[in-house]
């Protein structure tokens, strides 16, 4: 039996002040990806309704409480158990993840730059590279990818582990040259993000938020080329990624990028 939403925002709104309101928007989240917590688990259930019930904990208390390294490495670490699971369900096998505890104080982890939100987020060794394309092509059907390992796609940058990312729901940093990205990202001490960290990203986004990234807007992946062009990407609400070269001295309106910096290696 899954908790009643209202009783959710009721019990939740007394402990947080996020508003009654706020939770039944996270708690929506929850039920329309079926991750609802059950207030009495049966005790034969699967191991991916184990998982679906701990990724809505997390998901509620990411949302409203305070992000200290343990709920976030708890929240990611549900994220992946939640996504092999669903994998194994579908008969792909796949390596479990392990998320290594975030051992940075919070004060340094998700400040926003020049008003852009940042967030953290763990990048497995994994999910690295063509053959890390190829297994989240297998996780995220959606996406249609599962043909790119045969592609002149390339991740030229971004090692695996903790990272600060720019976690605006549209993409920031708009109108600008992948000359300007660059030098700007760079004078920040940043790189520009991969293929692979963006359908991470995303995919995080749609659990926490119920969203998936740049469905209105497009982002300059600066680390990764195809046939030694900059891509550009964006994702349709159905999950669909979209993808193609970008010119490096074209701007458009609808078109930015996102940036990562490395703050623990994997």
């Amino acid at each position: 039996m899954s908790i009643d939403i209202r009783e959710i925002a009721g019990e939740h709104a007394k402990k947080y002040p996020v508003g009654v309101q706020a939770i039944i928007a996270i708690a929506d989240i929850l039920e329309k990806n079926n991750l609802l917590p059950k207030r009495f688990p049966h005790k034969n259930e699967t191991h991916l309704s184990e998982c679906r019930n701990k990724m809505g904990s997390a998901i509620l208390r990411y949302n409203t409480e305070f992000h200290t390294p343990e709920l976030i490495t708890e929240t990611w670490q549900s994220a992946f158990d939640l996504w092999v699971a669903n994998a194994a369900e579908k008969g792909l096998r796949l390596l479990d993840i392990e998320v290594p505890m975030l051992e940075k104080e919070q004060d340094v982890l998700e400040k926003p730059i020049n008003d852009v939100p940042t967030m953290m987020m763990f990048y497995p060794a994994e999910l690295e590279g063509k053959s890390g394309l190829l297994s989240l092509g297998k996780i995220f059907p959606a996406l249609h990818i599962t043909n790119k390992e045969n592609t002149d796609i390339q991740n030229v940058k971004g090692d695996p582990g903790w990272l600060n990312v720019e976690a605006a729901l549209n993409s920031p940093n708009l109108n600008s040259t992948e000359y300007q990205l660059e030098e700007y990202f760079n004078n920040l001490g940043r790189i520009g993000m991969n293929l692979n960290m963006y359908i991470l990203l995303s995919q995080f986004m749609k659990l926490i938020r119920g969203k998936f990234i740049d469905t209105k807007r497009g982002s300059r992946l600066l680390s990764t080329t195809d046939e030694g062009r900059v891509i550009g990407a964006c994702f349709r609400d159905n999950g669909a990624l979209s993808h193609d070269i970008i010119y490096p001295r074209n701007t458009i309106d609808s078109l930015g990028g996102r940036s990562v910096q490395l703050i623990q290696k994997a």
